[in-house]
């Protein structure tokens, strides 16, 4: 894994770099604790590290020199205890200063693990909530639980950092976490991600907060508003759905890899790494080819998988894994790959 950028260090704010860094701590939480701890314990600064799993609900907490992380896990398809819990939409009041109604599902996912996390948190130390999904919605709760009344605990809340989540709570809630209890909220949504415009707006759910809005091009757009992110989303699928034979397959299958939390990591890779550009040239067996896509290869490995387009359109697409030197150089100017 990267390490913390310096923005995250410091408990400053959420800059594109920490949007990235974060992601990767989203995607962590997927893993099993081993793989967790492996992961964790390379990074500069680490501390110590617990793992929570209580009712279907399972979250980690990193501790670093200067500041902590609470990552919670998102949606598994296999597990049963987790489609209930999306699926339990019907609000419900918070018992806290925050005010508002939850999706009950959520706040009760929140609540199996939220006891053992308060015990596990450093007092006075700064923290960072992330998640995906599922995920991205207990950490939202999780903040709302965790500032308690106004007070020092609140400001100690840095950031609330989610990606492809859903909406929380209502008008009332998100007003009061953002507004009242000043909670820096900041969400993170993909090309024809589905998952954030859900539950509808028509059962009173409402977003707020800063939003970070992935494009199908790599881009990302700071508060673009609900109908650019709207746009964004048709545009999106209008490929598949001009393809009558072929919709029911093209359609379901953009709007599930879109929510994906490696796309997401993926693209916020490209994006807050001015030196890896979509569209850069370079040479392979004397011949030239534009970058079309840069993604990391695996959690574990740090080399690139690099996508190529002929630049003359007469051959297949290729796929180079590269280490990230390499990657950074194509961005720089026109490097030749020998085969």
């Amino acid at each position: 894994m990267r390490p913390p950028p310096q923005s995250v260090v410091g408990g400053l704010s959420v800059d594109r770099e920490a949007l990235a860094w974060l992601a990767d701590l989203a995607r962590l939480a997927y893993r099993d604790r081993a793989v967790i701890a492996d992961n964790l314990g390379d990074l500069p600064g680490f501390i110590r590290f617990s793992f929570f799993d209580a009712d279907g609900t399972q979250a980690f907490l990193a501790e670093f020199h200067r500041f902590q992380v609470l990552a919670f896990r998102g949606t598994e398809i296999t597990s049963p205890k987790d489609i209930l819990t999306d699926l339990r939409f019907a609000q419900t009041p918070m018992k806290t200063d925050v005010g508002g109604k939850v999706h009950s599902g959520f706040l009760a996912a929140t609540e199996a693990v939220i006891g053992d996390v308060s015990k596990a948190l450093t007092p006075g130390k700064p923290i960072y909530l992330t998640g995906h999904s599922l995920g991205g919605a207990l950490a939202v709760i999780a903040a709302a639980i965790l500032a308690g009344p106004f007070n020092m605990r609140a400001r100690l809340i840095v950031g609330v950092v989610t990606y492809g989540c859903p909406r929380v709570g209502n008008c009332a809630f998100v007003h009061g976490l953002t507004a009242l209890a000043g909670i820096p909220l900041d969400r993170v949504t993909n090309t024809a991600d589905i998952v954030p415009w859900l539950p509808l707006l028509v059962l009173r759910y409402r977003h707020k907060g800063m939003h970070h809005h992935l494009t199908a091009s790599g881009r990302l757009l700071f508060n673009p508003g609900f109908w650019r992110s709207f746009a964004s989303l048709v545009m999106a699928l209008v490929p598949g759905l001009l393809h009558a034979k072929s919709w029911r397959h093209r359609l379901p299958v953009r709007l599930f890899t879109d929510h994906e939390m490696d796309r997401y990591v993926d693209k916020l890779t490209v994006a807050t790494n001015p030196a890896v550009v979509r569209g850069a040239r370079l040479f392979v067996g004397g011949k030239e080819w534009i970058v079309s896509g840069v993604y990391r290869a695996a959690l574990d490995d740090p080399t690139m998988l690099v996508g190529l387009q002929d630049a003359a359109n007469d051959a297949p697409r290729r796929e180079y894994i590269l280490p990230p030197e390499f990657v950074n150089a194509i961005g720089q100017g026109k490097v030749a790959i020998n085969e």
